[in-house]
């Protein structure tokens, strides 16, 4: 039967077939088509045809699922590609998580060839995982979503399902709604939520992590952004707790190599991404001697990160005069750092009130990619560790003080200001101004995301709460 000859459907008799009778013809052959497909495929992944490798199964069913114009009727094609992909990504790298991030955290271990084996497996199983993630598992999210005996609402993510919600009770349709679901495994920072493919994203991690710390020899921040993106993709605590384990380790080896860049490069991530606090004990004291000396190797060179690792070792320490210690010694540099830096006035006139007697709040919006210190000298004297893209509000006393605001980039000038605060509430959004001449030279809206959270307060002054959406500073109840 000719289903289309020069766009005139035809039937057997020479009659025109109508669209009704043409779709419902179309879709029995692509179901057949795709059992045939899904039965060679099985044969070959199965070894029962000659002279043809495993691998070609997947091209079969890839090459098989293109030619199907429905894709509610891919779906069987696609699922099974992502189950043998899976089964090879998990054979293939299996052998490779035998070697733990703690063993990959000594600069030592690997070198030579055997460092560049590793790192060439590691890419290799990485890159299948991701394409698992990307094309194939992202395809099959697709089939799924468009078949409308499958409901994909429950397991959207609580915004997007609300956003789906509004646009079907302003009238949009079903099958547009499914398309948009569809389409959102393409999005960054979305999770395809198949039970199927979380096995890939977990392994993915761990391919991710120890990748990362293969780097982190030769390129400190490239490990960085691995391990962010393990993180972000793993499930549960192990890989967390592994990769803190691996990166105090590495800290430490770089204290012995006297690599301090490197160094602080990790300290960073470790500090925005994990948290201080979560240094396990028995490594605390071998860590705070590291913070105090890289702060000290890097004080003549790299003074902002030098700054940035002793207010780290102010916020770490557990003894109270080791903290103050390293706290005047971090204001006492950054404001050497800005002694040089034309000094700014604040107008305070259009600040809105604290409502709170005898003081004044600050709300920052870290609107950067970078840590940001921000130092108040005055009648009280502190300073505020704001973590990337991060948003905090403090309660500090009326009077005039000196800021500082210092990045731990070089790259980067600080800022230098005054302001005179009385019962005000000063909001700050910090970016980084950068010129570019295919675009408007600053944005000044904030790019911080999350909470505002409480950083500090006068110790004499009582207890507070803070609005999570707005940073607004009230008496606690």
């Amino acid at each position: 039967m000719r289903l289309n000859d020069n766009r005139r459907p035809w039937g057997a008799d020479g009659a025109k077939l109508a669209y009704e009778q043409r779709e419902v013809i179309r879709r029995e052959v692509e179901q057949s088509h795709v059992q045939l497909v899904l039965s060679l495929g099985n044969a070959i992944h199965g070894g029962k045809t000659p002279l043809i490798t495993a691998s070609d199964a997947e091209e079969t069913l890839q090459g098989g699922g293109r030619i199907v114009r429905d894709n509610a009727s891919r779906e069987p094609l696609l699922r099974r590609l992502v189950e043998i992909q899976t089964q090879r990504l998990m054979k293939f790298s299996e052998p490779l998580l035998e070697t733990s991030l703690s063993r990959l955290a000594d600069p030592d271990a690997f070198k030579g060839d055997a460092h560049n084996a590793l790192n060439k497996s590691l890419r290799e199983a990485w890159g299948l995982a991701n394409d698992i993630r990307q094309r194939s598992g992202a395809q099959w999210w697709a089939s799924r979503v468009a078949d409308t005996n499958f409901n994909p609402y429950p397991l959207l993510p609580e915004a997007v399902r609300k956003d789906m919600e509004a646009r079907r009770a302003k009238g949009t349709r079903e099958d547009s709604l499914r398309q948009s679901i569809g389409s959102l495994a393409g999005r960054k920072g979305f999770q395809i939520p198949l039970e199927e493919l979380k096995r890939v994203r977990q392994r993915h991690a761990e391919i991710t992590a120890r990748r990362g710390l293969l780097t982190y020899d030769v390129q400190p921040a490239e490990c960085v952004r691995w391990f962010r993106e393990a993180l972000a993709d793993s499930e549960g605590d192990a890989l967390r707790a592994e990769i803190v384990g691996a990166t105090i380790e590495a800290l430490l080896n770089s204290r012995k190599a006297d690599r301090f860049v490197a160094f602080y490069e990790l300290t960073s991530f470790f500090v925005a991404d994990i948290g201080v606090e979560n240094v396990p004990a028995p490594l605390r004291k071998q860590f705070l001697g590291a913070l105090g000396e890289a702060a000290t190797a890097l004080t003549a060179k790299e003074p902002s990160k030098a700054v940035f690792l002793q207010a780290i070792q102010a916020e770490a320490e557990e003894d109270p005069a080791a903290a103050v210690k390293a706290e005047q010694a971090a204001m006492s540099a950054a404001y050497q750092i800005v002694a040089r830096v034309r000094e700014e006035a604040t107008p305070t006139d259009t600040f809105p009130a604290s409502e709170l007697e005898g003081l004044s709040v600050l709300s920052v919006d870290n609107s950067t990619e970078f840590h940001l210190l921000v130092f108040y000298k005055g009648p009280e004297n502190f300073f505020l560790a704001c973590r990337p893209y991060r948003k905090l509000s403090a309660v500090l006393k009326d009077g005039e003080y000196e800021i500082a605001v210092i990045a731990p980039s070089g790259a980067i000038s600080p800022y230098h200001g005054k302001v005179a605060l009385k019962g005000k509430w000063q909001k700050s959004n910090y970016t980084v101004d950068r010129s570019d001449q295919d675009r408007d030279l600053f944005n000044r809206s904030s790019a911080a995301h999350g909470e505002y959270v409480l950083a500090r307060a006068p110790r004499d002054a009582g207890g507070f709460q803070v609005d999570a959406r707005t940073g607004k500073v009230t008496k606690a109840d």
